[in-house]
C-alpha cells in the first residue's frame, strides 16, 4: 500500500539511510493489533538491514465524498487521513487544517483530534529549542518552518496529495471498546478448557448449563472415550505413549472442542506426529458433530451471557457519555453528521484504563473527525455552509444526500434535521454498545438504490422534494419494520442495561417532549374536526379530552352498532379507522407523559429499550413527513392511521 512505502521512508530518514536504498517490506501474518496488520520494515543501511515493526488498518469504510482513514502504530498512535480530492497547493492544506480548528474551538472543552504537521515532521526533523513548546506553539513553528524551507512539504505527501496526520497516542477507539464488550473469542476457549470436569460430571454440567442440556455431557463424553482411545493408539505406534498422561490427552481434546488445534510446543510431539495427531482428533470430532455443535452453542451462549453481565456498567457509562456528546453538540448547534464509533475516542487516565470505563464520570467522548460537521448557528449576513453529501450508510439518512435548500424546502427547519442526522447515529451505536450489532443492516444496503434514484430524479427533472419524498418513503417504510424487527428480538437485553441520564440529555430530551406533546395535541384537535361522524361539539370536546381507554371503548361499541347495520356506509368504516387512531394519539401521548416526569426527577435512570423506543419516534415522525407515506392520489388516510400505530407498537 501506499501508506506502507511513505513510513519505510519515514523509517530510511530517521535512520539517515541514502536517498534510494534497497528497502523491502513483509506481513508478519496472524500478528495483529487492534485489527491492524503488523508489518516489518527493511531498509539496508551500512551494509547491515535495518528492521522495525509498525502495523496499519482502515478506519470505517472507504469510498464516496469522504477522506479515506487508517488507523498507524509507528513510534506513535497515528490517524492518517487521505483527502477524497487530492491537496496539491500548501496553503490551501494548512487553510482545511485551520478550517476544522474553528469547529473544535467552539466545541470546546470536549476533546477533539485535529490534523497537525508537527505530527509527522516531529518524527523525522527535530527543530531546535522546540521540547518545551506547547503543541498550539510547535504546529505554528513548524508551518513556519515548512513556509522557508518549501522542499521539505513533500514529506507531507503520499502520492500527489497532502495527508492529514492526528495523534491518538492518549486515546482508545470508540469501535475497539464496543467490540472488546462483546468479543469472546477467548472467553469460549478458557470455558471449554478451565472448566473441563463438566464434561466428565454430569452433575456439575447440569449445574452451570442447564438440566435440558445434560445430554450434550453424555454424548461429548461418549465422544472424547472413542477420541482418547484412538490416541492411545496412536501413540502406541508412535512409539511415546508413555509419555504422555491422561491430563495431556484431555487437553489435546478440549483444544479442539474449543476450535483451536495442538501446537508442537505444547505437545513435545514432533511436528509431523502434531500434524498427523490434529488429523486423528478433528476426525472424531466429525463423527459426533451434531453434539459437538450443541455444546459449542451451549458454550459460546453461556460466555455471552457472563460476559454481558460483567460489561453492564460499561456499557451503561458508554451510552451516558454519547447523550452527553449529543445533547452539547445541540448546544454548541454543530452537526457531525458522520458520527461512528470509529470516529469517536474515549479520553480517560490512560494509568487506569480499563477500570475507568467502569464509570461514566471518569471519562469522556471526543471526537477524532470533523470533515463532515457543520456550524449551523444563524448568525447576521452568514450563509449557512454546506457540508459535504453523503456518509456512512449504517448511520446515515437520506438527508446526508440532499443540499441544505432541498432540506430546507423539503422539511422547513434545516437545523434540526442536521440535528437529527447525529441523533440518528446515536441511535445506532447506543444499540450496537448493548448488543454488538447494527440496527439497521438491511436498511443500509438501500443507499446504493437511494443514490441511484436520486441521480435519476435529477436527470429526469423531477421536483427535488419529491425525489426526497420518494426515496425516503422507501428508507423509512424499511427502517421502521427492522426496528420493530430488532427491538423484539433484543427485547431483554435492551431492558438489562439501565444507565443515569445526564444533565444536559435531559434538557434536550424534556425540549424535544414539549414540543412532541404540542405536536400532538394539535393533531388530535385537527383528526377530531376533521372527521364527520362525532359533529356536535359536545362529541368533539369529549374525544378530545377521553383516555386511550375510553376511545378504545366508543370504538368497540361504535364497531358492534356497525355490525348490526344491514348497510353500511363509507363513513362508518372511516370512523372506526378514525378512533383507532385517535387511540394511538392518546396512546403515545400517554408514554411521552410518563417519559416527561420521569425526565422531570433530579436523578434519572432509562433502560436502552425505553430510550431507543422514544429516539426513533421522534426521527420516525421528523423525518419523515406523514403525507410522504403513500402518494395522495393512489390511497385513502388510512395509511397514515396504520403507520403511526404500527411506530407506536414499536416504541412501548
Amino acid at each position: 500500500s501506499e501508506i506502507l512505502k511513505y513510513f519505510l521512508n519515514v523509517f530510511r530518514l530517521q535512520i539517515g539511510a541514502a536517498p534510494d536504498p534497497p528497502m523491502k517490506t513483509r506481513s508478519l501474518s496472524g500478528n495483529t493489533y487492534a485489527g491492524n496488520t503488523v508489518y516489518e520494515l527493511m531498509i539496508k543501511h551500512r551494509g547491515d538491514w535495518m528492521r522495525r515493526r509498525m502495523s496499519i488498518g482502515p478506519l470505517g469504510e472507504e469510498g464516496g465524498s469522504k477522506s479515506k482513514c487508517y488507523y498507524v502504530i509507528y513510534d506513535v498512535h497515528l490517524v492518517v487521513k487521505i483527502p477524497a480530492k487530492p491537496i496539491s497547493e500548501f496553503e490551501y492544506y494548512i487553510k482545511s487544517i485551520n478550517k476544522e480548528g474553528e469547529i473544535v474551538d467552539k466545541l470546546a472543552p470536549k476533546e477533539c483530534i485535529i490534523p497537525r504537521v508537527s505530527v509527522l515532521l516531529n518524527l523525522i526533523h527535530k527543530l531546535p529549542d522546540s521540547s518545551h513548546l506547547p503543541t498550539e506553539k510547535l504546529e505554528e513553528k513548524y508551518v513556519s518552518w515548512l513556509r522557508r524551507h518549501t522542499r521539505h512539504q513533500q514529506k507531507l505527501k503520499i502520492k500527489n496529495t497532502f495527508v492529514f496526520f492526528m495523534d491518538f497516542s492518549k486515546y482508545y477507539f470508540l469501535s475497539h471498546i464496543i467490540d472488546n464488550l462483546h468479543d469472546v473469542k477467548d472467553a469460549i476457549a478458557e470455558e471449554v478448557i478451565e472448566n473441563a470436569e463438566t464434561i466428565f460430571d454430569i452433575q456439575k454440567f447440569r449445574g452451570r448449563y442447564g438440566k435440558a442440556k445434560e445430554a450434550i455431557s453424555i454424548d461429548i463424553r461418549q465422544a472424547y472415550d472413542k477420541c482418547q482411545a484412538a490416541i492411545r493408539q496412536f501413540l502406541t505406534d508412535s512409539g511415546v505413549s508413555s509419555n504422555v498422561s491422561m491430563f495431556r490427552v484431555q487437553s489435546w481434546f478440549l483444544t479442539h472442542l474449543a476450535g483451536k488445534a495442538v501446537s508442537t510446543k505444547e505437545s513435545d510431539l514432533s511436528d509431523n506426529l502434531v500434524h498427523e495427531l490434529n488429523l486423528l482428533i478433528e476426525l472424531h470430532i466429525a463423527k459426533y458433530m451434531d453434539a459437538v455443535t450443541a455444546y459449542r452453542k451451549t458454550i459460546t451462549t453461556y460466555a455471552h451471557r457472563i460476559r454481558f453481565k460483567q460489561n453492564k456498567p460499561q456499557m451503561a457509562g458508554i451510552i451516558t457519555n454519547l447523550l452527553d456528546l449529543l445533547a452539547w453538540l445541540r448546544i454548541k448547534q454543530i452537526a457531525m453528521r458522520d458520527l461512528k464509533p470509529d470516529n469517536l475516542f474515549v479520553a480517560g487516565d490512560p494509568t487506569k484504563y480499563p477500570l475507568f470505563l467502569m464509570n461514566a464520570d471518569e471519562y469522556e467522548l471526543g471526537i477524532i473527525d470533523v470533515e463532515t460537521a457543520v456550524d449551523y448557528q444563524r448568525k447576521k449576513n452568514r450563509k449557512l455552509k454546506q457540508p459535504l453529501l453523503g456518509g456512512t450508510p449504517f448511520f446515515a439518512t437520506p438527508s446526508h444526500f440532499f443540499s441544505n435548500a432541498v432540506l430546507c424546502e423539503s422539511f422547513h427547519d434545516l437545523n434540526k434535521i442536521l440535528h437529527l442526522q447525529d441523533w440518528y447515529a446515536t441511535l445506532v451505536m447506543i444499540f450496537k454498545t448493548v448488543t454488538g450489532e447494527l440496527m439497521f443492516q438491511h436498511t443500509a444496503r438501500l443507499f446504493t438504490d437511494i443514490r441511484n434514484k436520486i441521480r435519476f430524479g435529477q436527470m429526469e427533472g423531477m421536483l427535488e422534494s419529491e425525489i426526497v419524498a420518494d426515496v425516503s418513503r422507501a428508507f423509512w417504510r424499511s427502517a421502521l419494520l427492522e426496528f420493530q424487527t430488532r427491538m423484539k428480538q433484543k427485547k431483554t437485553l435492551l431492558k438489562l442495561i439501565s444507565f443515569s441520564v445526564p444533565e444536559t440529555a435531559k434538557q434536550m430530551f424534556r425540549d424535544v417532549l414539549h414540543k412532541d406533546l404540542k405536536t400532538t395535541a394539535e393533531k388530535i384537535k385537527h383528526c377530531v374536526s376533521n372527521q364527520t361522524v362525532f359533529e356536535s361539539p359536545q362529541s368533539q370536546q369529549r374525544l378530545i379530552e377521553s383516555t386511550p381507554a375510553k376511545i378504545e371503548q366508543l370504538r368497540v361499541e361504535f364497531e358492534t352498532k356497525v355490525k348490526s347495520l344491514r348497510k353500511t356506509s363509507k363513513d362508518h368504516s372511516n370512523a372506526i379507522v378514525f378512533l383507532k387512531y385517535l387511540r394511538t394519539l392518546k396512546l403515545h401521548t400517554e408514554q411521552q407523559k410518563q417519559l416527561l416526569k420521569i425526565l422531570e426527577q433530579s436523578s434519572t435512570r432509562l433502560t436502552a429499550y425505553t430510550l431507543l423506543g422514544f429516539m426513533f419516534n421522534i426521527l420516525y415522525k421528523s423525518m419523515f413527513r406523514e403525507e410522504w407515506w403513500v402518494k395522495a392520489d393512489t390511497t385513502s388516510k388510512i395509511s397514515d392511521a396504520d403507520v403511526d400505530e404500527a411506530t407506536l407498537e414499536a416504541t412501548i
